[in-house]
């Protein structure tokens, strides 16, 4: 009895590891984000749309520039090739954002200190090998 509720309790963090994981989309550079968390809009960026549905051409609820804090809500949702996150601006502003594409990151989580290889200016590719790094080194300070 004992061994299967240490088996449960191994499985249970594990599976919601995977949904996380699967609910990414798979066209999208690795999701940097997660619900709850505080973010930016990324240095350089002008003019991101903050949508009223996680889809290009869908209506605008905000326009935001770099340095924009936000809130993540919920998310990701898989549309076009990117994680969309449900992001709280200023106002109480609530809408979807485009998380990158393979060239660049929009959002990135708000660390005061991010570790090289963090930052919008790197490259997506290399994400997917860093992306654990760059989530947990917040915690490191």
């Amino acid at each position: 009895m004992i061994q299967l509720i240490l088996l449960l309790l191994l499985i249970i963090p594990l599976s919601d590891t995977a949904i996380t994981q699967t609910q990414a989309c798979p066209e999208a550079p690795p999701p940097r984000l997660l619900p709850g968390m505080e973010g930016v809009v990324a240095p350089g960026m002008v003019g991101l749309h903050l949508r009223s549905l996680p889809a290009i051409g869908t209506g605008t609820v905000a326009s935001m520039n770099a340095g924009t804090p936000f809130t993540v809500i919920s998310g990701p949702s898989c549309n076009g090739g990117y994680n969309w996150w449900r992001v709280r601006i200023s106002g109480d502003r609530i809408g979807w954002a485009a998380e990158a594409t393979w060239a660049e990151y929009y959002l990135t989580p708000a660390w005061e200190n991010p570790p090289s290889g963090c930052n919008r200016g790197s490259n997506p590719w290399a994400q997917t090998f860093l992306a654990p790094l760059c989530y947990f080194a917040h915690d490191s300070n």
